[in-house]
Formats: C-alpha cells, structure tokens, sequence
C-alpha cells in the first residue's frame, strides 16, 4: 500500500502545482477582480457581523485598502499548502521527518515559485517579481514551523501517555 500512497501524495503535489500555474495564468484583470471580489465579501462580512452598516462606497473603500493584503495572504496559503502536500510526498517515500525534510519542502516551494513568477512574464498584464517569489516562500516557512511546532506538541504528548 506504500505505492499508493506515494501515487496520491505525488499527485496531489503536481495537481495543487497546476492550480497554482492555472492562477498565475490568469491576465491582470481576472486576477484583480477575483482579488476585489473577495476582499468585497470579506468587508461586507465584517459590515454585517458588527452590525456597522456602511454605505456601498465605504465597503469599497475599504475593500480597496485591504485587497493588497488579501491577494498576498492568498500567495502565502497556496504556496504553504505546497509545502504540506510536498513534506507528505517526501514522506511517502521514506525520509523521516527532520530538518532536511522541512528545508527541502521549502526549497521545492522557492524553485516552483520562481518558475511561477517567471511564468507570469509572459501573461499579459503580469509581471514576475522576486518579491512575490519571497512572499510564496514565507509562506511555506510559516507552514513548516507550524508543522513543526505540531508534531512537536504530538510527540511531546505521545511521551507522556
């Protein structure tokens, strides 16, 4: 059954890489609206939980304020999501969980980024940006030592019982 394992968590690898590619495909202006559609929903969330009642124009602007933020947190998660999903294929195939594992997982999420950016040179509207590539890769840190600290807390108890 280790085969399959390793056939389902190598597909995941490559089939969350597409999603990503698939995202970074998109021309400017899909990208944008997808961006201010969600930081929209996130503002009219906030309007209708604490009761604010704002104008159409203050959710906008507000909307306006936090779609930056929104798109690069966005970033972070896809690419801390790879992190995951590789640390589990580098799993499937036997390397035990250490630190080589956590760097690798990291590595891997830098040179896809990199190849992402670069990719989005060519769409139109796009750029590549070193930046980005930073941001995606501080996502997959943050995974990591999030990961880290869980297993940790997982063993420590396991220990106790």
């Amino acid at each position: 059954m280790k085969w399959l394992f390793r056939i389902v968590s190598t597909a995941a690898v490559i089939v969350w890489m597409c999603l990503i590619f698939g995202f970074s495909g998109q021309k400017a202006e899909q990208s944008t609206g997808l961006s201010t559609r969600v930081s929209i929903d996130i503002v009219e969330t906030v309007n209708e939980i604490g009761h604010q009642n704002w104008s159409e124009e203050t959710v906008t602007d507000y909307a306006k304020k936090i779609e930056y933020p929104v798109r690069k947190c966005a970033h972070m998660t896809e690419y801390a999501i790879l992190a995951l999903l590789v640390f589990v294929m580098l799993g499937s195939y036997g390397m035990r969980v250490c630190r080589l594992r956590y760097c690798i997982a990291v590595l891997y999420v830098f040179v896809y980024a990199s190849t992402d950016e670069f990719h989005q040179l060519f769409v139109a509207g796009r750029s590549g940006r070193f930046s980005d590539v930073c941001i995606d890769t501080i996502g997959a840190v943050i995974a990591m030592l999030l990961l880290s600290g869980l297993i940790h807390l997982v063993q420590k108890r396991r220990t106790k019982a």
